[in-house]
């Protein structure tokens, strides 16, 4: 095989493996992105339900959430190690073939890595802290500072009734 033709067939595999690397961390965003999405919702609707003790549950799913994402992370962290030592030894070969001599720099993703591990645990601890006061106030017979602690409670207060009535004069009438 020619130089140019081993050229050619490595820049096309070192290509690849950069493509392949790009892919990956797109998987990991939108899977943090959906995970964080629903955590964010599952909070809201354990506030939402003043931490009664029916919103244990989905306290517990945002746990899940959090170890779920963790778990995900340190897999997408080794897909991502392993396309990179493949990127990275097709990339000294063309540089050996081409008799090039860049330094090979190490990226060095450890602050990134921390983040994303960061916002997972920190789902993970939101989810306990609201489960820990769901349990508290459902063992102590608390009761939220605008009325009860079981969303029953809720149902019976009064909800405003909003209706429309066209403006003076007109003669419209838009509900009809």
């Amino acid at each position: 095989m020619e130089t140019k033709d081993q050229l050619d067939a490595l820049l096309t595999l070192y290509e690849e493996q950069c493509t392949h690397g790009r892919h990956i961390e797109q998987q990991r965003q939108q899977v943090t992105v959906i995970l964080a999405g629903g955590a964010g919702v599952l909070l809201t609707g354990i506030a939402t339900l003043r931490f009664s003790i029916v919103s244990a549950p989905l306290a517990l799913i945002v746990v899940a959430i959090g170890i779920f994402g963790w778990l995900f992370l340190e897999i997408f962290e080794t897909k991502w190690e392993e396309t990179k030592a493949r990127r990275n030894f097709y990339r000294l070969k063309i540089e050996a073939i081409a008799n090039l001599d860049s330094p090979l720099v190490e990226s060095s993703p450890g602050r990134l890595r921390k983040a994303w591990r960061l916002i997972f645990a920190g789902f993970m601890l939101a989810g306990l802290i609201s489960l820990i006061i769901t349990i508290l106030l459902a063992v102590s017979g608390l009761k939220h500072p605008q009325g009860s602690s079981t969303p029953a409670a809720y149902s019976s207060q009064s909800v405003p009734v909003y209706s429309f009535s066209p403006l003076p004069g007109t003669g419209a009438n838009l509900l009809r």
